[in-house]
């Protein structure tokens, strides 16, 4: 069952919960990572699995920034079902990139060479083919239908999951959080400044993801920002 939202009802409001706004972040990405169901199932658009492993990866993201606003065990559990979702679709996606560099590798290579090449090409592609299968077990089962299901009327209902707020002093809007949220994840980055220089390759991949953390950040909260969010 593919989740149907209401575009008026899921807009974010300045005065909503973070818990809330987090809610109806949720419920867009899971309609985007659905859309991409179909595609993910045939390959016939590589672009399909990628779509569909972004929205896992921003779900995610998601419960990572806004985790606390939320009672653990929806955290933990959603989490655990996307981690497996987005495992099983980065398998491919990691093959499909590959086949594309090496197919383009394999152009620029003389025609008895392109022939020993085709068929390292022709072995990943039977990897594909193979997780693919299993990603369609996936797809299949009643667990995937299950967590679905489940956590579609989690992401359409407001308050779902919540944790209840019990004193009104503490910041919990988004107009009280988000300004916070936003420069811890500046902060995040910026805390690299001091070890750039001959940086190994690791240091350099925690940088890169503090980056996506907090382009996810702006991202999810760009209908309030209005236009400083695209500088």
């Amino acid at each position: 069952m593919t989740l149907q939202l209401d575009e008026q009802n899921q807009a974010i409001a300045l005065t909503d919960t973070m818990a809330e706004a987090g809610r109806k972040i949720l419920a867009e990405q899971l309609c985007k990572m659905q859309q991409h169901e179909d595609g993910s199932r045939t390959g016939e658009d590589i672009e399909s699995v990628h779509q569909m492993r972004v929205a896992t990866r921003r779900m995610r993201s998601l419960f990572k920034l806004l985790g606390m606003y939320y009672q653990p065990k929806f955290v933990t559990k959603y989490n655990r079902s996307l981690r497996d979702i987005a495992r099983a679709l980065g398998y491919i996606r990691d093959l499909d990139v590959m086949i594309l560099d090496l197919q383009e590798f394999q152009s620029t290579l003389p025609e008895d060479v392109q022939m020993i090449m085709e068929s390292v090409i022709l072995k990943f592609e039977k990897q594909r083919h193979k997780h693919r299968l299993k990603l369609n077990t996936l797809f299949d089962s009643k667990v995937y239908a299950k967590f679905v299901r489940r956590f579609g009327k989690f992401t359409v209902k407001p308050g779902q999951g919540a944790i209840p707020i019990v004193d009104e002093e503490v910041p919990y809007q988004v107009r009280h959080v988000l300004p916070v949220i936003l420069h811890e994840r500046l902060a995040a980055v910026r805390a690299y400044d001091t070890v750039l220089d001959g940086a190994e390759d690791e240091t350099l991949h925690a940088l890169r993801v503090e980056f996506k953390q907090l382009r996810y950040a702006v991202e999810f909260f760009k209908p309030v920002l209005g236009a400083s969010a695209d500088g």
